[in-house]
């Protein structure tokens, strides 16, 4: 009968260290991205970018938010593009210059021997609000 008490008393012990962990984490704001999970193709559904340079801003902000990478290239543009089934630009640098003209991107350091870009603030607010300003 004790060591029945014990067993129960230990599981209590460790279902509230693992309660504990959940609660701090969702307390410090490590929620997961409403968006993890979801594929290229459906972003680009859900969004609905109208033209080459909202569909370029549109993978851009695909791979930096939920690929979680810190910059994007050429590269990773075009494998974005052929993962999301469309149809790429057929001048790629042509949209990406147009979003740098814009604000929406920035170049940053290179990354692969590529030039490399980042969303600015401006441009994941305007995909954020669904290419309004």
């Amino acid at each position: 009968m004790k060591e029945e008490i014990k067993k129960i008393f230990m599981k209590i012990e460790n279902l509230e260290k693992r309660l504990k962990l959940l609660e701090d984490t969702l307390i410090s704001g490590e929620k997961e991205s409403s968006m993890k999970g979801i594929s290229i193709k459906d972003f680009f559904d859900q969004k609905g970018p109208a033209n080459e340079t909202l569909k370029t801003l549109t993978a851009g902000y695909y791979l930096e938010k939920v690929e979680k990478l810190d910059s994007f290239n050429i590269e990773d543009l075009k494998m974005a593009y052929k993962l999301a089934k469309e149809i790429p630009p057929k001048n790629l640098n042509d949209s990406i210059y147009r979003n740098l003209r814009k604000k929406h991107m920035i170049e940053t350091n290179k990354k692969e021997g590529y030039k490399s870009w980042v969303l600015t603030r401006y441009g994941e607010r305007f995909i954020e609000s669904n290419f309004t300003k």
